[in-house]
């Protein structure tokens, strides 16, 4: 079964966007996964990624 962007959670921003696959964030607790979320963006704003 081929993956879709449907099956990413992803950063919207403009030049960089970083994906993560929803399976991954189902295993986590969803406050972990809004930290985590959130860490991407900042990440993403920083141009760490």
């Amino acid at each position: 079964m081929q993956e879709t962007k449907w099956d990413y959670l992803c950063t919207h921003e403009s030049e960089k966007r970083y994906c993560i696959p929803k399976k991954t964030l189902a295993m986590i607790e969803a406050p972990e996964a809004r930290y985590l979320t959130e860490q991407l963006s900042h990440l993403v704003k920083g141009n760490y990624l």
